[in-house]
């Protein structure tokens, strides 16, 4: 097999799959073929470049090298949850506590389904700055005042813009990227979310797109397992969206049977490719069907081994946009992500939400 010239590089790394195995070794259910099988760490949940920018034959690895210096203090980020999970409240330093937050934001963003949804998420801010004249955006493609009132006067009647140009998959999610990921996630993780450790009754599997958001009863909730049996929950009420608070305050709950449940029916139901454990359990369909007949679903992501290659693919940072229908638009964002009107949409994000 010939070589790959990019580097490996995981959207979830080593160091959290590490607590899924035994010996190094996952127990990894593979979707698509209704099976298990095992696995190691290095080819789990990473592609050859996947986090690489590859455009005019220079490849930037800049996320990649971010990446892996916050992965540098999550064993004692992570030590410091286990610990925190043997008492009831537990205030972390302010080191750790950032660290984990930053940790999640990157999680999040590097997750193949925000990938996916890069295009949609920009073009919705793309949209909303031209119909204001303003925004960051508009300054960095470089728009024409002439252009802007051409498209504006376009969207005020109904129309829509486009992309058109090919390629450009990997370059929309980095733009995404460090757009939202500090100043909307890592804000908001940091900030604004109360976080739980929950002890769990059974072991949870984690799956490729690792935080589960949920809203329910205008509550946003984020959630991750973070070992089989530790369960890390994050409780945003929309009320509390302008509440900020420096606090580094962990509180610890024992998750209830029932709940437990029903977390690991919606992680099986949320995983788009795989899911790993530290052992296997036989009845994933029947699990999905229960998230789905509970009101569950969640987007799908089309041409996911595209998405998770993308980084391989030489990427024009040369955006050419048009015009286009209501109707074209769809067909447009729908060739990324489709079903996205379910209740549980694992959201991208908008500077504009």
């Amino acid at each position: 097999m010939k070589k790959s010239p990019y580097q490996n590089q995981h959207y979830i790394s080593k160091v959290l799959l590490r607590r899924f195995s035994k010996n190094g070794v996952l127990q990894k259910y593979h979707v698509e073929h209704d099976s298990w099988g095992q696995a190691g760490l290095e080819n789990t949940f990473a592609h050859f470049g996947y986090t690489q920018l590859l455009s005019n034959g220079a490849i930037d690895n800049t996320l990649e090298t971010a990446f892996g210096k916050l992965e540098t203090l999550m064993p004692k980020a992570l030590a410091a949850l286990d610990d925190a999970a043997t008492r009831e409240k537990t205030a972390l330093s302010v080191k750790l506590y950032s660290a984990f937050c930053w940790y999640l934001a990157f999680l999040h963003c590097l997750s193949p389904f925000f990938k996916a949804k890069s295009p949609e998420d920009f073009l919705h801010d793309l949209h909303v700055q031209m119909i204001n004249r303003n925004g960051d955006l508009l300054d960095a493609i470089k728009f024409t005042k002439q252009e802007i009132e051409q498209y504006r006067a376009s969207i005020l009647n109904g129309d829509k813009i486009v992309i058109d140009s090919q390629h450009c998959l990997q370059f929309l999610h980095r733009v995404q990227f460090n757009r939202v990921c500090k100043a909307v996630f890592y804000y908001q993780f940091r900030y604004v979310t109360t976080w739980h450790i929950c002890r769990s009754p059974i072991d949870l599997p984690l799956c490729d797109v690792a935080i589960t958001p949920i809203l329910a009863r205008d509550i946003h909730w984020y959630s991750i397992p973070i070992s089989p049996r530790l369960f890390l929950v994050g409780r945003i009420p929309q009320t509390a969206k302008n509440r900020v608070s420096k606090e580094t305050i962990v509180h610890t709950v024992d998750l209830p049977l029932r709940n437990a449940e029903n977390w690991k029916d919606l992680i099986c139901l949320q995983a788009r490719v795989a899911l790993i454990s530290k052992e296997r359990f036989p009845d994933i369909a029947e699990r999905k069907k229960r998230a789905i007949e509970a009101g569950h679903a969640f987007a799908n992501i089309q041409e996911i081994d595209k998405v998770i290659s993308a980084g391989t693919v030489e990427n024009l940072a040369d955006l050419k946009f048009k015009r286009v229908s209501q109707k074209e638009f769809e067909a447009f964002t729908n060739k990324f992500v489709t079903n996205k009107n379910s209740p549980d949409l694992l959201s991208g994000a908008t500077t504009a939400d």
